[in-house]
Parts: C-alpha cells; sequence; structure tokens
C-alpha cells in the first residue's frame, strides 16, 4: 500500500509497492508519482487517483498494470490528508476466473448433460442435485429450479434397470468411477435412454464431496441400431428366403401342376378329394413362398406408371365382396391424385391383405374407409424415419374402427410370422409382406393405432412426374389356351422339365427339351422352326439362362424369350425390378399361369 498527499506525492509506502512501482522506499517518497513511477499522468490508474480525489468517493477497480504484466486489484480511500492506495496482485485469481468463465460458458453449450450432486446419501432418498447445465432441462423438461435440491432418482421409472443402480452405488461407496447405460425418464413421463458416467470428487482428506456425472442422450443412437438390427435380421430372412426359393419352388411347381391334373383325370370321389386336397395344400406353399419373398424384398416387380384411384375404382367390387354386409365402406380419393410406377398387381394383393386385417379387426361391424392423397415428406419427417427420403408422394390410406393396437404390437406388426389372430387364423405374413413390397417400391409405410381407436396404414410412393399412366386393368379368370408352335425348354432340373414338357405338350405345342445352355445352342443350330426359347436363368454348365438368351437371339433375332426362375437375385431381376423387355414367369406356377404367359409371349411381336 501507499499513500498520497493532495499533490500526489508519495508520504508513505512499503516495500512491496516499491517493487511494484519500480523503485525503492527511498527513491519514491516525496515524488509526485506519475513523474517518478512507471504510472504515467494519463494512464488509467492516474485517472481513478484523480477521480477519487475530486469526488472524495472511495473507489474499487481492477486494472491491468503493463510494466508487470500484472492484473491489480486496487481500493483508494480519500482522507484529509490525500488518499490511501491499497492494492494487490490478482493476475492468478483472474486467470482461474477466466478459465471459470469459459468453462461455464463450455457447459451451458453442451450437448451433452452434466449433472453434479452432494456426495451423500447413496441410499434412498438420494444425493441432492447442486447443479445442472441447460442440456439437463432440455432434454429432461425440468428447469434448475425444480431439480435443485432433489435426488436424480426423481428420473427413474419402469424401465430402469435396478441391477445397474445397484452396480453404480457399489462402485460409488467404493470412491470408484462408474460408466453405465440407463433408461430415465422426462418431466411429461417420455422415455429416454443416456450413457453416463460418474466420477466422485475429493478433497485433500480424499473425502468424497460432490458427484459429477457426464451424461449423453443415446435414444437416437438406440433407436438407430435396433432400425439396423430390424434391417440385418429383414436381409438374413432375405438369404434364407432367396437360398431355399430356387428349390423349394422347384418342387411346388411339380406338385401344383400334377395335383391339377389329377383332379381333372381321376374320376373317383376319394381320390379327387385328395388331389384336391394336395393342390389346396400346394397353393398355400406357393403363397407362403411368395409372402415370404415379398417381405424379404426378393420378388421380381413389373412396375407400370399408373394412377392409384384407377387401381382402387377397377378392384372396388373385389374389396366389397371380401367384407362382411356389417362393415361400411368408403372410397375418399384425391381427383388431384399424381401418379406413380408401381407393380399393380402386387399393390392389389397388399391392398387385400390390408382390407382382410380391418375386416378381422372389426368383428362387430364398422367402417373401413381407404383415402388417396398427394403427401410430402419434408426433412423433419425424414429426420424422425431415416429410411424416407424427402420429396412428394403418392399416398393411399386403409383405416377401419376397429379395435386398435397397442404401441408395443405396432412396433413387431410387419416382422414375418407375429399375428394376433387366433392359430390358424393368419399366418403373420400379410403386413410383412406389404411392408416388403412397399420398401422395394421406393416407398414408405406408417402404422397408426390405438387400442379400442382402430387403425390407420398409410402407404407411401414415390410421385412420377411427366410420364404417361397405364390404365389398370384387373386380371381377369381365363381358359387355359395352347397353340401348335415349337417350344425349346431348357431346365437343368430333372423333375420339373418332365413336368413343364408334360404340361406344355397337354396345350398342343412341339416341344423338345434339354438340360443345358450348351445343349440348347445345339438344338438351336439344327432346327430353324423354334420360336420360343423357355429357359430356367440358374442352371450348371457356365452359361445361365442370360447367356443362354442372348447368345439364342444372335442366332435367331426373331426368337422369343421366356424366362422362370425360383429365385429373384439373378441375371435379369436388378434391385428387384425385371430388366426392360424381359419377360419372366415366376416359381411356382399353376397350368392356367404357364399357359397365359406362353400364350403372352408367342403373341409378342419383334
Amino acid at each position: 500500500m501507499f499513500t498520497l498527499d493532495h499533490d500526489f506525492r508519495f508520504t508513505y509506502l512499503n516495500q512491496k509497492a516499491a517493487e511494484i512501482l519500480g523503485g525503492t522506499v527511498e527513491d519514491l517518497l516525496g515524488e509526485i508519482i506519475w513523474r517518478k513511477c512507471s504510472i504515467g499522468y494519463h494512464s488509467s490508474f492516474a485517472v481513478w487517483y484523480r477521480r477519487a480525489a475530486q469526488t472524495g468517493q472511495k473507489l474499487h477497480f481492477e486494472e491491468y498494470f503493463p510494466p508487470d504484466d500484472k492484473w491489480l486489484e486496487v481500493r483508494i480511500y480519500p482522507s484529509p490528508d490525500g488518499l490511501s492506495v491499497y492494492f494487490s496482485d490478482i493476475s492468478e485469481r483472474r486467470k482461474e476466473r477466466e478459465q471459470l468463465r469459459l468453462l461455464n460458458i463450455a457447459v451451458s453449450k453442451l450437448n451433452d448433460i452434466i449433472l453434479i450432486t452432494e456426495a451423500e446419501p447413496l441410499d434412498e432418498p438420494g444425493p441432492k442435485i447442486v447443479y445442472v447445465n441447460p442440456a439437463f432441462e432440455k432434454l429432461t423438461g425440468y428447469t434448475s429450479q425444480e431439480i435443485i435440491g432433489r435426488s436424480p432418482r426423481l428420473l427413474q421409472g419402469p424401465q430402469t434397470d435396478p441391477g445397474e443402480l445397484s452396480r453404480i452405488k457399489t462402485a460409488l461407496k467404493n470412491k470408484d468411477s462408474v460408466r453405465a447405460q440407463l433408461i430415465n425418464y422426462t418431466k411429461t413421463g417420455k422415455q429416454y435412454c443416456i450413457e453416463l458416467e460418474i466420477i466422485p470428487l475429493l478433497d485433500d482428506k480424499m473425502l468424497c464431496t460432490h458427484l459429477v456425472s457426464v451424461q449423453r442422450d443415446i435414444t437416437a443412437r438406440i433407436q438407430m441400431e435396433q432400425r439396423l438390427r430390424e434391417s440385418q435380421k429383414l436381409e438374413a430372412v432375405g438369404h434364407l428366403t432367396g437360398g431355399v426359393a430356387h428349390d423349394f419352388n422347384n418342387l411346388l411347381t411339380i406338385i401344383l401342376g400334377n395335383a391339377e391334373m389329377l383332379s381333372e383325370l381321376v374320376a373317383e370321389p376319394n381320390l379327387q378329394s385328395m388331389a384336391e386336397m394336395t393342390l389346396s395344400a400346394a397353393k398355400r406353399g406357393a403363397e407362403l413362398t411368395r409372402h415370404l419373398l415379398a417381405f424379404a424384398r426378393r420378388q421380381p416387380l413389373d412396375p407400370k406408371v399408373i394412377n392409384i384411384n384407377h387401381l382402387v375404382e377397377a378392384m372396388w367390387g373385389l374389396i366389397r365382396r371380401a367384407l362382411p354386409e356389417n362393415i361400411e365402406l368408403e372410397f375418399v380419393p384425391d381427383p388431384d391424385l399424381g401418379i406413380t410406377e408401381i407393380d399393380a398387381g402386387e399393390l392389389e394383393t397388399a391392398l387385400l391383405n390390408l382390407v382382410v386385417n380391418a375386416r378381422d379387426a372389426m368383428q362387430d361391424g364398422g367402417k373401413l374407409t381407404i383415402e388417396t392423397s398427394t403427401a410430402v415428406l419434408d426433412s423433419d419427417y425424414a429426420d424422425r424415419h431415416s429410411e424416407v427420403i424427402t420429396g412428394e408422394y403418392v399416398m393411399i390410406c386403409v383405416s377401419d374402427t376397429g379395435i386398435g393396437m397397442d404401441a408395443d404390437t405396432v412396433s413387431h406388426a410387419f416382422e414375418p410370422f407375429f399375428t394376433t389372430k387366433t392359430v390358424g387364423k393368419g399366418s403373420g405374413l400379410g403386413l410383412s409382406m406389404v411392408f416388403g413390397f412397399t420398401k422395394q417400391s421406393g416407398g414408405h409405410i406408417k402404422i397408426y393405432s390405438e387400442p379400442g381407436e382402430g387403425t390407420a396404414v398409410k402407404l407411401y410412393f414415390p410421385m412420377v412426374r411427366g410420364a404417361q399412366q397405364v390404365n389398370y386393368q384387373p386380371t381377369q379368370e381365363s381358359l387355359p389356351e395352347g397353340g401348335p408352335e415349337h417350344i425349346l425348354i431348357a431346365e437343368d432340373d430333372d423333375l420339373v422339365l418332365k413336368h413343364l414338357e408334360a404340361q406344355l405338350r397337354s396345350l398342343g405345342y412341339r416341344v423338345t427339351a434339354v438340360t443345358s445352355g450348351p445343349d440348347a445352342l445345339k438344338v438351336l443350330g439344327s432346327h430353324n422352326d423354334i420360336e420360343l426359347l423357355l429357359t430356367d436363368i440358374i442352371m450348371p454348365g457356365g452359361m445361365n439362362g442370360r447367356e443362354l438368351a442372348d447368345r439364342a437371339n444372335a442366332m435367331y433375332p426373331k426368337l422369343k424369350i421366356l424366362f422362370t426362375s425360383g429365385y429373384t437375385d439373378n441375371a435379369i431381376v436388378h434391385n428387384g425390378r425385371l430388366d426392360p423387355g424381359v419377360e419372366l414367369l415366376s416359381k411356382p406356377y399353376n397350368r392356367l399361369e404357364l399357359a397365359t404367359k406362353v400364350r403372352q409371349v408367342l403373341s409378342q411381336k419383334r
């Protein structure tokens, strides 16, 4: 400290003051402060001294002192004799305060939660919270005023793992840091998942004074991991389905064909009944395989640009017949509905599945509504549904006033073989098929349901602009039609080959059958009257069906080609869609489907 008279001359100063001011006590006594030492007349310190002398009021300030590169805290006390000045070096304290300020700013901007509690009690009712940062308020909905003084146990709920809580408490009793993952609840009761680390703060005596918890909201990550697991499960089912589909569909093709022929040929009632039962079982097996392929996104699609309003109108009678009289049916079309590119036959099957599910949910009657509209799925929606691509969509919704579903049921609704129906009333593949078809078509599917309030299933398909739409015509039943043309079959499975040859001959066709691509080329080289090559895609011998077709067309450009396969991940199906201009007969098929497809391809102009 030092004192100044009314002329600002030193009348006293201690040794520490003299050192900071750049001189000795003897040299500075009696001298005017800004003439003898490093405080200049126009310096901020000199301004403060003159102000205190003029006003007669004590002053307190902090100021940077350049000669010593220090921050000083200064107190000035006016008196009848002049000024008494006390000052201290606060450079370290100011650094700490600046660091604390930066730390406070950083903590306030963190997305991670910082929560500090007292150290005790670890048993009930739990330690009291003394600090939370803004991230805590944002996530939980509790303000700092509401939560400080209360225990973090306020955030726990039914799904909070008691085993993890016990492990955390054991670690903290041993003064150890601990990492954990917990489910907590917001002020409104919404569940969220956090990843946390709790660090005990110890004083000089190694006593724990506080607990610091750093928490990160990992709800979105957990949901993404769940979606990834679901996607991997779907991919696994797809690989499994694709792996067995080829051989299984070959067998079903034979069973279907032979059962059909037996039911037509045998006259004895018991034998005919057995043949019809076999045929019915084979059809159910074929449908099961088709649904599995659809769920796994392995169903070959042949999309066309259509207006979904026209499709619903064309199948309205079919939908009405699927419903009992105690269910009211309404169609609410958007007159300005856009067009989309989709496989109309598969959409028809998907809609019928949704209609049947709605019917089964309204045992005592109700109302079923089919609605179409144009929708925009924006970035906000895409943020909540990671698989969605933003843009314009054509939406079709099937809603009912039935029993509805709770959230847990909805979360499993698309899983294969999951069903709420009684045994024998459903395979659990209806919604799975709808899901797979929608996803394979580049679309999005969403279920809205509440117990007792009904269910709405919305399908979104990307809108197509500037394309020529095709009027949808529902499939019409017809009788098998054959012809006299010469058909070459290339099929590596002997049983399928014999069956296919017999079916085509029964339709009047001339047939030559081989088991490999090279053999088929030899036949083509020696026959010039073959009009159709019917070839399996997956064949041994170093030549698949696509390669055979390319070489056959090089020999005979007008030769018609019809592929057949029970496995869709192959040379003519890419991204779930048939290559342009390709005709495919998917296994298993019945006699009518075989006859219709062969006749259709033979009738095309080339």
